[in-house]
């Protein structure tokens, strides 16, 4: 019957009124269209994330032992220039020496 019609609803009636029902569905296909792309992009994502842990996982055994040389690669190569810098003075000093009982 003629029940009294809540303000809510004669404003969704006159909105309704307002819109073009084509353009409407081209929105919603549109709509439709983004999601399927967005619903594509997350999948590759998840590969590549899939991906990429399984490869990190690989690669994080040999990259600590890279690591690990290096450290001591560095360890060693300051030891020999240590050796080196001392060589050096004890080479001056006897140069000095030299010098002085000329």
């Amino acid at each position: 019957g003629d029940e009294p019609v809540s303000a809510g609803e004669m404003l969704a009636l006159e909105v309704g009124t307002l819109m073009n029902h084509d353009d409407t569905a081209r929105m919603i296909d549109t709509q439709h269209h983004i999601y399927a792309r967005l619903q594509e992009s997350s999948q590759a994502l998840k590969t590549f994330n899939d991906f990429s842990v399984k490869n990190y996982g690989e690669l994080h055994g040999e990259f600590e032992q890279h690591t690990k040389m290096v450290v001591s690669m560095r360890k060693d190569l300051m030891s020999i220039f240590k050796r080196i810098r001392a060589l050096k003075e004890q080479l001056a000093q006897q140069q000095q020496q030299q010098q002085q009982q000329r």
